[in-house]
């Protein structure tokens, strides 16, 4: 057997072991990153949602959503008033838009639910650490004066 051989082989070995899910052509491991949790979402990840998961009210509304800034922080908080008064007047259409809105938000919570065992959501930690932060600075402030 020659080197090409010898190589031909190794590099089917390794696609094997690849379906496996045991080894990666370039020695990693696929990426399994957690969903951006809602409250990261920025205008274009609402846009994204609306159009996998709202259908015919995307290509009606998604445009909007961009103009009125709608961001994970701004759906979470939406409700049916306030998707009137940034224009959506037609009932039928806030109805179905809010209840994607509520199944979004579920998913959202049921997440964090999950999560909570854990050190904390992204959201949490990333507060406690910019609190945790200032605390430090006005201890090294009070220390030098």
């Amino acid at each position: 057997m020659n080197s090409e051989q010898k190589a031909g082989d190794s590099r089917q070995q390794s696609r094997t072991r690849d379906q496996g899910n045991t080894v990666h052509p370039h020695g990693k491991k696929p990426n399994k990153s957690k969903p951006k949790p809602l409250y990261f979402w920025d205008c274009a990840d609402v846009n994204k949602w609306m159009k996998k998961w709202c259908g015919a009210l995307h290509e009606k509304y998604g445009e909007l959503f961009l103009q009125q800034e709608v961001t994970g922080r701004t759906l979470i908080r939406m409700n049916e008033i306030k998707l009137e008064k940034i224009g959506i007047v037609n009932p039928d259409h806030r109805r179905e838009l809010m209840q994607q809105i509520i199944r979004q938000r579920l998913k959202h919570e049921m997440t964090d639910l999950k999560n909570m065992d854990q050190e904390g959501t992204g959201f949490a930690q990333s507060r406690y650490q910019s609190i945790k932060e200032k605390d430090k600075d006005k201890h090294v402030e009070n220390n030098h004066s």
